[in-house]
């Protein structure tokens, strides 16, 4: 089982009205894993957990790159069954799940963009468990993302700080080439 690797998979998708109080492509999130052998993934819903054996794609598609090139937020995570402790008593949501699965303990972590912050922040720290550069779009998500979240700063939209606006639109003219 050396050859496990698993990945987060984010998304808006959110069939619940109070689910849109979540960041925009981070109200979600479910896992994929790859033992060697075939894709799993595990998506723990409200109402129940999906899990399905993907024996419909080969071992080596690139279900995760499949996935980012149909607009979803994909991170590698690393499994990590080191820790002999239990694991601290959480709601069940599709976070604590995930944390679990993955073996994450850190109590603080609670919405997917939570999730996402600390899975990327661990990727830069341990490398990445895949080789592959960033894709043009998927740095572009990231910028989109950086933009949306700024925009929603009272600094921009409130206080209008000029340093602030002046970042701002400079992202949002490297993104679509005008002014927000």
């Amino acid at each position: 089982m050396n050859d496990t690797k698993a990945w987060v998979v984010f998304s808006t998708h959110a069939d619940l009205l109070w689910i849109h109080i979540l960041k925009p492509g981070f109200r979600h999130c479910f896992v994929l894993i790859n033992d060697g052998e075939g894709w799993l993934s595990l998506d723990p819903m409200l109402h129940h957990m999906d899990m399905k054996a993907h024996r419909e794609v080969s071992n080596d598609f690139d279900l995760p790159e499949w996935l980012r090139g149909r607009g979803l937020t994909v991170i590698p995570a690393k499994l990590n069954r080191l820790k002999q402790v239990p694991a601290p008593v959480e709601l069940m949501t599709c976070v604590s799940i995930i944390k679990r699965i993955l073996g994450i303990h850190n109590i603080f972590i609670i919405t997917p963009y939570q999730l996402y912050k600390y899975l990327n922040k661990q990727e830069k720290l341990m490398g990445s468990l895949t080789s592959r550069p960033k894709a043009p779009e998927e740095e572009r998500q990231e910028q989109i993302n950086e933009v949306s979240e700024m925009i929603r700063d009272p600094r921009y939209w409130r206080d209008k700080e000029p340093a602030f606006i002046a970042e701002v639109t400079k992202i949002f003219q490297t993104l679509y080439g005008t002014k927000p």
